[in-house]
């Protein structure tokens, strides 16, 4: 008897087998005048069982994409800088170049009209440049007496022979007391370039005034002595004879010399310097607040670039 195979896979069933131990179908007995003459393999298949993979090179062709055309490089730049043509046209690019110019330009302008202002108040205010702001603020009063005006000072004592008034840009004193028509507050510094000319004797000199009484005439007095060759701090009142608070002896002082004199009140601290150095040092429990001024006694003064700054 020829041996049954599985009509599905081929395989031999087992004698005693219901299903095929290949494939799993169940077994069917062929009728015995119709046996297969051709192999299993041959015959018609159902697919595959689940747990059966296909063959690996079927799988492979199966999930690979289609293949893709490779394409060039130097066509793909080309493509690019026609692209990038197009978005970015000639004509914007020369208007922002335009543009930088003219911007450029404006700033230049800026720049030069800054220049040529801040020329112009240093050769009108020389030295002044860095204290500008201060003056404009309010914070401090300046004045180069190239014009002098009754709103600018006024005279508060006559001796003999009584000179005050505006000549070669600068203020010209004779024997009197001046007071400067600002009000610097209790404590405060000034400053002053003094020119002193035709002493009469000895003891003529000319200075700067501190606290004065307008009044009362009391007040501190920051004087140079030329002929002396001093510089002193005296306390002065309205009647009566001056107190000296600080002297030293200054061997550079001559007659007609610009010499810069500063004063600075603060508190009951007097201090006096000329061309930058402190020459006196004085502590005086009186006078507390008043205005400042110029005075001159035996002598002409001439006196110019006033400065006066609260502390």
């Amino acid at each position: 008897m020829p041996e049954e195979k599985c009509p599905n896979c081929g395989t031999a069933y087992e004698s005693d087998a219901t299903f095929c131990i290949n494939c799993g179908a169940k077994r069917e007995e062929a009728p015995k005048d119709e046996q297969p003459e051709t192999p299993a393999a041959a015959a018609p298949a159902e697919p595959p069982a689940e747990d059966e993979p296909p063959p690996a090179k079927e799988a492979a062709d199966a999930e690979a994409p289609p293949p893709l055309r490779p394409q060039s490089e130097e066509k793909v730049l080309e493509h690019v800088d026609d692209e990038m043509e197009k978005a970015v046209p000639e004509e914007p690019k020369k208007k922002s170049k335009k543009g930088c110019c003219v911007v450029a330009v404006i700033g230049g302008v800026i720049v030069l009209l800054a220049v040529a202002c801040g020329l112009t108040i240093y050769l009108k205010y020389p030295g002044m440049l860095e204290e500008w702001g201060v003056v404009v603020g309010g914070e401090g009063f300046t004045h180069n007496f190239a014009v002098v005006t009754e709103e600018d000072i006024a005279v508060w004592q006559k001796g003999e022979g009584t000179v005050v008034k505006q000549e070669k840009e600068m203020l010209k004193v004779r024997n009197a007391l001046v007071g400067v028509n600002y009000d610097p507050g209790t404590n405060y510094s000034a400053s002053c370039t003094v020119f002193v000319q035709n002493v009469e004797n000895e003891e003529g000199w000319a200075g700067l005034v501190m606290r004065v009484n307008p009044k009362g005439g009391d007040r501190y007095a920051f004087g140079i002595l030329p002929k002396k060759k001093l510089a002193r701090i005296n306390k002065i009142a309205g009647a009566g004879e001056p107190l000296v608070l600080a002297s030293a002896r200054v061997a550079a002082l001559r007659v007609g010399m610009p010499f810069t004199v500063n004063a600075t009140v603060s508190g009951n601290d007097l201090t006096m310097e000329i061309n930058g150095t402190v020459v006196g040092q004085a502590t005086d429990i009186g006078l507390l607040e008043g205005p400042m001024g110029f005075e001159v006694r035996g002598a002409t003064a001439y006196f110019d670039d006033l400065r006066v700054r609260p502390e």
